[in-house]
């Protein structure tokens, strides 16, 4: 509220708040990141001719008005799309969460935005803990592997699993899968640039024991592609748990974590315009990933790769998600081990 015991707050909302362009981003490249938002809704007279953003270190000092990073104060802008950060220095690790509200050319205000948060990722490889591991060949195929470390976790306010996969990788925790990513990291040049994917996984954890799991695909880091250090993809990961204001390393990939195989193996050459398929043994295939399942395999120490340098950098794009899945409308045996699936022809609207 505004003026003297007039109302002039308007019924438009602030909606598609972006940092860096990206919705609640984890782990960005930058300590100047740069704020969008839209309006939505009517009531609003001439576009927005004003703006304020506040920026803190926690979200309950946002609600209470006090923003320990950054407030803007009332600023003269009709410009709502990649706004700079001005606040004070972030560095890596920074855990930020802000809010917007915006004016109209009549001077009516609107409500707060609701609480969006970014984090800084890991700027430097040094401050990047861990090895790059991969599996053994004693324990089995080395190209889509599975990759298991038990982690005993205290309370926790916050915890933060950072990830650089050469090849792709999904992650569980406690036999759950962790987000709807898939085929992540986006590509790269492995030969030139890894990327990092940051996860919160508060709310996987338990207090106790935790099976963490990384699965592990191969992907384009292949030596016909991108010289690979290995004949298998190849992970360094670090999970961080924010404790007290203070982030603390509780675990990296190193000698302790075990691998086996998961039953996914190449076929083919996979040379330029040689590209091949995979092959997937039910046997040996996981039926879950429960600690009790994952118990009942056989597990090996994992091997330490020496990996050439190269840039390792955050990823600043979305991941890749399933937005739809068909289903064939016939099978048919075409000859011994050749099989025609017609997944029929569908239309943009989604109609057949």
């Amino acid at each position: 509220m505004y003026g003297k015991g007039k109302d002039t707050s308007v019924s438009f909302t602030l909606d598609e708040l972006k940092c860096e362009n990206l919705i609640n981003p984890l782990g960005i490249d930058n300590t100047t990141p740069h704020f969008s938002w839209k309006l939505k809704g009517g009531g609003w007279k001439g576009g927005q001719a004003y703006y304020e953003i506040q920026v803190a270190t926690d979200s309950l000092l946002i609600i209470r008005d006090e923003a320990d990073l950054w407030k803007s104060g009332k600023l003269k802008s009709d410009l709502s799309v990649m706004l700079p950060y001005r606040g004070s220095p972030l560095s890596s690790r920074s855990l930020c969460y802000w809010r917007v509200r915006v004016w109209d050319q009549k001077k009516k205000v609107s409500a707060w935005s609701s609480v969006a948060r970014f984090s800084v990722g890991l700027l430097d490889k040094s401050q990047f803990h861990g090895d790059y591991i991969g599996s053994s060949p004693e324990g089995g195929q080395v190209c889509a592997p599975l990759l298991r470390k038990k982690v005993r976790m205290d309370q926790a306010e916050t915890a933060f699993l950072y990830v650089n996969s050469l090849g792709y990788h999904e992650i569980y925790v406690n036999g759950r899968k962790v987000s709807e990513n898939v085929l992540v990291p986006a590509v790269s040049q492995l030969g030139k640039r890894s990327l990092i994917l940051t996860y919160d996984i508060t709310s996987y954890l338990k207090e106790g024991e935790n099976d963490l799991l990384i699965w592990l695909g191969q992907g384009w880091y292949k030596k016909t592609t991108y010289g690979a250090a290995y004949d298998g993809p190849l992970v360094k990961a670090e999970l961080d748990v924010l404790r007290n204001g203070r982030w603390e390393v509780l675990t990296q990939t190193d000698r302790s974590w075990n691998g086996c195989e998961s039953g996914y193996s190449d076929t083919g050459n996979w040379c330029a315009l040689q590209f091949g398929g995979e092959k997937v043994d039910g046997r040996i295939l996981p039926v879950d990933l429960s600690s009790q399942s994952l118990d009942q395999r056989k597990w090996a120490p994992v091997v330490i790769v020496d990996v050439p340098d190269h840039l390792v950098s955050p990823q600043m794009c979305e991941a890749n998600r399933i937005h739809r899945v068909l289903q064939p409308v016939s099978i048919k045996q075409l000859g011994e081990g050749t099989w025609l699936v017609d997944m029929e022809k569908i239309r943009p609207d989604g109609l057949r």
